[in-house]
């Protein structure tokens, strides 16, 4: 049983709704828009392998990150951390599923314009990934990488301003993605903030189109985009999850094209900053 990114469940095998099955290939499976979102349907993602290219995950970990850049991601980051960036000089963050490490870079730089010094760590399972996100977040940003499981994250309780999770949560089943914002409310004093995929019609369909034009050379981007999709959530189901992990004050915000951000505070009486 892998556990992690991953979630738990055995090596390529996805669920849809609550029935486990295994994960067809895409060129074989091209499920109708209508059909592919009515529910979240876990398919195990080619960057999620431990053996993975490395030099096709690279590209592929770019193409995320392009994602973030200029499909809403980056966006709603900043407007969900504005009012914190605005009011500290200096912000603690956890960036749980941290890819490559440019998204993160990103937003440290974007915080620097308003003199406000994001430090802490980036992490994530895969060691490739790591040694990515090193290389790109450097070592004058104040950013930490580390190997770890998302479903254990190895940091004490309230350690970090703010947990953050971007194009994370829908590798994981509803049980493993429960599992993740319980830890993300663990070690947040102030705010947990999610990033991830509207899951509908016109979402599988972009992704579709992405992965027949800009992502038809690399195979794991191909896969995983419309993946993905089929994997991401309603804001409904945010919220739902989000509860029962025992967050509170929840706030879900649509940014255009198909982008989620949930912002949360960790349970009431949970520990502040040191």
């Amino acid at each position: 049983r892998v556990v992690g990114l991953r979630g738990p469940f055995p090596p390529w095998r996805g669920y849809c709704g609550h029935v486990r099955q295994p994960s067809p290939s895409p060129r074989l499976y091209a499920p109708s828009p209508g059909t592919a979102v009515k529910t979240r349907c876990l398919i195990p993602e080619r960057v999620d392998e431990p053996d993975a290219d490395p030099v096709v995950l690279e590209t592929s970990l770019a193409q995320v990150s392009a994602v973030n850049r200029w499909l809403g991601g980056d966006r709603g980051l900043r407007r969900a951390l504005l009012p914190l960036v605005q009011s500290q000089s200096d912000l603690r963050i956890l960036d749980v599923g941290s890819g490559d490490g440019t998204s993160l870079a990103r937003l440290v730089g974007w915080a620097a314009g308003s003199n406000c010094s994001i430090g802490g760590f980036a992490l994530d399972l895969h060691g490739v990934a790591c040694r990515l996100a090193k290389r790109n977040l450097g070592s004058s940003t104040g950013i930490h990488v580390v190997q770890g499981d998302a479903f254990r994250l190895p940091f004490f309780p309230g350690q970090f301003d703010v947990g953050i999770a971007t194009l994370t949560l829908h590798h994981f089943s509803d049980e493993g993605a429960r599992q993740v914002l319980r830890e993300l409310g663990r070690i947040a004093s102030k705010r947990v903030v999610v990033s991830d995929l509207q899951r509908s019609r016109g979402a599988y369909i972009g992704a579709r189109l992405l992965a027949a034009t800009v992502w038809r050379r690399n195979p794991y981007t191909r896969h995983d985009g419309p993946a993905s999709v089929q994997g991401g959530f309603t804001a409904g189901e945010l919220v739902r999850l989000a509860q029962e992990a025992g967050l509170v004050n929840m706030e879900v915000r649509t940014d255009l094209p198909f982008r989620h951000t949930l912002t949360a505070h960790p349970p009431s009486g949970a520990y502040g900053r040191p």
